[in-house]
């Protein structure tokens, strides 16, 4: 799933982000001067800063505003402290940063040192509504990394980015590997319940990262489910070991996890799934796609599978059987081509390339139809011509 997003402002002629984003920068440094002068007039502050946040407003119920830790492994303790807007323009806005006694407690880092000038719509990107999760030694590393995250409600759902942060060659730096959709380093979620755990892996004192993945709670988006998504420590950074979906009794997205075996080259077990979606009892969306042409489609892709794996007479009976079903739809016409193109017979096929050029071409000359047929919701992933024969 791609990076969690909400409705933000546009830019327009009467929209100045500009003057938007000094006046952000200047009252973000109004309130890091106070921490600043606080922390160098007691050399450090016992309670963590406890005070002077409550008089900046700083302090949120139930949420961390201060911690206390050697983030960057030189004895001594920096102060992490979370910093917000509390009258912000347009909407929240604030960070994370922390202040380092020899710099004379001035702010070293600051979540925005991460996005090195990556901008989105023109715009700075500054995390919204930030909050501290904690700083520890999350990873059994023996360093300790500061884990935020942020906050930000849309219409209709609320999203999630979640840092990880650590101390590295003299800067502090993001310790996710991210997938294409995680820009510079940041994961972005839909909200969820229990959505951050840092648990134990394989009993060798390092922890996974595991997260939970919401869905998009809009109409508009189609059917939706969420998933568990396990981050592994490599020594150097979490990465992305596994993205596990919850069940689901929709017919929809068994087809969806039997196309994820077969990109895998998980043929045979791409072949079963598809079958049960075939023949087994899943329910179809309402509102959305077109059931005829999702089982059909499904059978021509196990008739795929079969000629991957070779078995060219299992894989001719199965295309002959997707043109069965319902020679009239899209893809079982689409079957029809490849058979035809392909030259696919039960001993072998002249062109597996020629049998997908012709579905592509097929799908593309009746692209109305395909796109009707593909269509569930924006929040799920959409299919190309291409995409339902991939040799």
């Amino acid at each position: 799933m791609s990076a969690a997003t909400v409705d933000e402002p546009t830019p327009t002629e009467t929209f100045d982000v500009a003057a938007w984003e000094t006046e952000i920068e200047g009252r973000l440094h109004v309130l890091e001067s106070r921490v600043t002068e606080e922390l160098r007039a007691h050399d450090g502050s016992a309670s963590c800063l406890a005070d002077v946040l409550v008089e900046l407003h700083q302090v949120k119920e139930g949420e961390i505003g201060c911690v206390a830790a050697d983030t960057d492994g030189d004895g001594e303790d920096e102060y992490v402290v979370r910093l917000f807007l509390v009258d912000p323009p347009v909407y929240p806005f604030g960070t994370v940063a922390v202040f380092d006694s020899d710099a004379e407690y001035q702010r070293v880092f600051r979540l925005r040192d991460l996005f090195q000038g990556k901008t989105v719509d023109g715009s700075l990107m500054f995390p919204p509504e930030p909050a501290i999760f904690g700083a520890s030694d999350f990873n059994g590393d023996g360093n300790v990394e500061i884990a935020v995250t942020s906050h930000r409600c849309g219409a209709h759902t609320c999203s999630v980015g979640v840092w990880i942060v650590g101390y590295e060659d003299g800067r502090y730096v993001s310790l996710v590997t991210p997938p294409e959709e995680w820009p510079q380093g940041v994961i972005g979620l839909y909200e969820a319940e229990n959505q951050i755990t840092f648990r134990g892996a394989n009993g060798d004192g390092q922890n996974e990262l595991v997260l939970r993945q919401g869905g998009i709670r809009s109409a508009g988006a189609g059917p939706q489910r969420e998933a568990t998504m396990t981050l592994r420590w490599d020594g150097g950074r979490y990465a992305l070991a596994s993205t596990v979906y919850d069940p689901s009794d929709l017919r929809y997205f068994a087809v969806r996890d039997a196309d994820d075996l077969f990109a895998r080259g998980e043929y045979a077990a791409a072949a079963k799934l598809y079958i049960e979606a075939v023949n087994g009892s899943g329910q179809d969306v309402e509102h959305f796609g077109d059931a005829t042409e999702l089982r059909v489609y499904a059978q021509f892709r196990v008739g795929l599978a079969y000629v991957r794996l070779g078995w060219f007479r299992e894989g001719s009976e199965a295309i002959d059987l997707a043109i069965g079903m319902s020679p009239t739809a899209l893809h079982g016409m689409a079957a029809s081509r490849f058979a035809g193109a392909s030259g696919l017979r039960p001993d072998g096929m002249d062109g597996v390339s020629e049998g997908c050029v012709a579905v592509a071409q097929f799908a593309r000359e009746n692209l109305e139809t395909f796109e009707r047929a593909w269509e569930y919701g924006y929040g799920n992933p959409k299919t190309t011509p291409e995409a339902v024969c991939p040799f």
